[in-house]
């Protein structure tokens, strides 16, 4: 990628306009040259991604869940037991 003065990337190269581009894994290629069947051309690659900035966790839904579940079940099992030892045949 070239710099430009007008900003890190001329807008011909930035991602969302790049012609005939495909993700591989973490790196973004665009095919070069003329594709037939039998033959795809050359691929070049335009952009290594990487994660830059540690996304946190909002909501910490799973601990809250297992909590929630595990309080839940001790109530319930225990009515679900005696209701269904009344109700089974002999």
């Amino acid at each position: 990628m070239q710099r430009t003065s007008g900003g890190p990337v001329s807008p011909q190269q930035q991602q969302k306009n790049l012609r005939s581009s495909f993700k591989g894994g973490r790196f973004i290629f665009q095919r070069q040259g003329r594709s037939t069947r039998r033959a795809k051309g050359r691929i070049k690659l335009m952009y290594s991604l990487r994660p830059s900035v540690p996304i946190r966790q909002d909501v910490p839904f799973y601990k809250d869940f297992a909590e929630v579940i595990r309080q839940e079940m001790t109530l319930n099992l225990a009515i679900a037991v005696i209701r269904a030892m009344s109700t089974r045949r002999r």
